[in-house]
């Protein structure tokens, strides 16, 4: 019927229009390249963000090597301070993304790797 063929229609296009305003939901998880961290930001946003000049990056989130993690996740300190170790011995490291996007499109990481 008519009715039924509209209500299909509606469907299909809400779910492309999902698809089309929202790709960062389809992001991945997965560890980065290593490559040298070029900026270590603390904020007063309850996180700190993290430039490391990746070339690969699997979250698929807008900014590729710009990351962040909050300062009450579990391990966040650890994380911080490989990072600024990084930062300060000019080690590379590699961050694995969570897949999921922030606001900014910066990738959520859960773990630091140092390459020495």
């Amino acid at each position: 019927t008519a009715t039924a063929t509209a209500k299909i229609m509606s469907v299909l296009l809400g779910a492309i229009g999902l698809m089309a305003v929202a790709p960062e939901a389809m992001a991945e998880a997965g560890w980065t390249d290593y490559a040298l961290v070029t900026e270590l930001t603390p904020t007063i946003h309850q996180r700190y963000e993290v430039t490391v000049a990746v070339q690969q990056n699997p979250s698929g989130c807008r900014e590729k090597q710009v990351f962040f993690q909050d300062y009450s996740a579990i391990g966040s300190q650890q994380m911080y301070l490989a990072l600024l170790e990084s930062v300060s011995s000019g080690k590379r490291v590699r961050v694995f993304v969570t897949g999921e996007c922030g606001v900014s499109g910066y990738s959520r990481i859960s773990s630091v790797s140092l390459r020495p």
